[in-house]
Formats: C-alpha cells, structure tokens, sequence
C-alpha cells in the first residue's frame, strides 16, 4: 500500500456536516416519538367511541413508530 504525503489534508466526504445531520435526525425521531405517545391521551374519547382497547391503540402507535425509523426521512 503506497503511503500518502504526510502534508496533505483529509476533507471529510459529507463537507463535514455529517454529525449535524445525526444531530438533527435524533432530536427529530425524540421529538416525534413523544408526540405519537402522546396520541393515545389526546384521542382518548375517540377511541372510547370505536371501542378500541389499549392494546390496539397501542398496536398502532407502536407500529407507526417502528415505521418510522426503519424507513428513516424518505
């Protein structure tokens, strides 16, 4: 393996904005994961009226969690 001069300087691939891009994504998926568990409060009436049990409600707001960070910002 040939040996790079030790005066030349590394950029990063991304402009060095990568970490800022992570940074985002997790406050984004925190913040967003708060307010889907905070969905069951909101509609709580609603589902008393679907006779939904808390086992369904959970079953979906679980899934569109789980949904959500598999298919990341599309």
């Amino acid at each position: 393996m040939t040996e790079r001069p030790r005066d030349t300087e590394l950029l990063p691939p991304d402009g060095g904005w990568g970490w800022l891009i992570v940074l985002a994504y997790s406050i984004s998926s925190t913040v967003m994961g708060a307010i889907i568990q905070s969905f069951t409060l909101l509609y709580k009436d609603t589902f008393t009226e679907l006779h939904m049990s808390t086992t369904k409600i959970a079953v979906v707001a679980n899934t569109n969690i789980a949904l959500g960070l598999v298919s990341g910002n599309i």
